[in-house]
């Protein structure tokens, strides 16, 4: 009875990793680990005891522990594997492997203290699933009906006169036209969805426009209303992108990690070549109808969740980290002299470059001074 309520529980884990393929949620370690009870049950007991004590157990059950010490490994290995992975917001393969795993160590118990291993393993077992099929599969669902929600396609269903589909993209940092205040957009609605009421009430011409959900620049919160904001709902007519300049393109906001995985200095889009500004604070337009130098790349969840927002080089492995965007802990002369230890730094890396290339006699050093200095030029940070 106990080993068909245990197959059942396996095939129902597994059915779930099916069901979930794809879409972006994370198990975490802690959760996986609680899964098979066995292993950590077994490492505990050896790490507590002493050496005599550790010596007492291998040899009373040498082949017990070889065989647990294996499945341990295993799931060490899953763990670091999926920690280390770009997509690691799919636990599906993970949920699979943490599965057999279990499934293995159940069938390493003996004899001795069978009764009880057996019940600590059907327990695990059930809370794992009650997880899966609880917060996790809630989690799963919300991440499907965002998609289907934030597609750019309009649906057949849909009045395109009355939702208009929105201009700007998730990642897209921009200015507020009332308030001055720089933000990075993390969501979009094509309509206001908290309400007519709410919108009338912030002077929104109409409820019945594209509404972004945004992190803004904690630096001009404190500056304009004397304290930082976690995030702002804006209607898209109070959205300006033109008067971006280059010296504020990027945000500070301690939450941008939570939703970016970099910066990228490429433009999203292509068109015709627009014309470069000059004058105080001006710079390049970039291209017609593209993202003004550069865009916020966004996680597995929001590249999932607005699926037409983002392309095959939003996740470019060459992107810029947010780190130094997040860290709200430096003070403004402390982030400028990182950012000049930064440029220093690569101006340094391009200069070694050049002269390895002269000593080799590469044809090619013109280039490389050309790359040295665009380099130190491109990862100069704006507050």
């Amino acid at each position: 009875m106990e080993q068909q309520v245990s197959r059942s529980l396996y095939r129902a884990v597994l059915r779930f990793a099916r069901h979930s393929r794809g879409v972006p949620w994370q198990l975490s370690a802690s959760e996986a680990r609680a899964a098979v009870p066995l292993l950590e049950r077994k490492k505990s007991r050896e790490e507590e005891g002493g050496e005599e004590e550790r010596v007492a157990i291998i040899d009373d059950d040498d082949v017990e522990n070889k065989n647990l010490g294996l499945l341990r490994r295993r799931l060490d290995s899953a763990l670091e594997e999926e920690r280390a992975s770009s997509s690691s917001w799919d636990s599906s393969t993970l949920v699979k492997q943490v599965a057999r795993i279990a499934a293995e160590a159940g069938r390493e118990i003996t004899a001795e203290e069978e009764e009880e291993k057996r019940n600590q393993a059907l327990d695990a077992a059930f809370r794992a699933l009650r997880s899966l099929n609880g917060e996790h599969a809630r989690s799963v669902a919300a991440a499907r009906a965002s998609r289907a929600e934030h597609s750019r396609r309009q649906n057949d269903d849909n009045d395109s006169s009355a939702y208009p589909l929105p201009k700007y993209k998730v990642g897209q940092v921009f200015v507020h036209k009332k308030f001055g205040y720089r933000a990075v957009i993390i969501g979009w609605d094509r309509g206001c969805a908290k309400g007519a009421a709410w919108a009338k009430a912030v002077n929104a011409s109409t409820p019945h426009q594209p509404f972004y959900s945004a992190l803004p620049s904690e630096d001009d919160c404190v500056s304009l209303f004397g304290a930082a904001r976690a995030s702002k709902y804006v209607a898209e007519e109070n959205v300006d992108v033109e008067t971006l300049t280059v010296g504020g393109r990027r945000v500070t906001h301690p939450l941008l990690r939570s939703f970016f995985d970099g910066w990228s200095e490429e433009e999203e889009e292509e068109g015709e070549e627009g014309e470069e500004e000059d004058g105080d604070g001006g710079g390049k337009k970039g291209k017609k109808g593209g993202e003004r130098g550069g865009r916020y790349l966004g996680n597995a969840r929001l590249r999932y969740e607005f699926p037409d927002d983002f392309d095959d080089r939003s996740s470019s492995a060459d992107a810029a980290a947010v780190e130094d965007d997040s860290n709200l802990l430096l003070n403004d002369g402390e982030r400028e002299e990182r950012q000049r230890q930064r440029r220093r730094g690569r101006g340094q890396e391009g200069q070694e470059a050049k002269n390895e290339e002269a000593a080799a006699g590469d044809s090619a050093s013109d280039s490389s001074s050309s790359s040295a200095a665009a380099a130190a030029e491109g990862g100069a940070a704006e507050r």
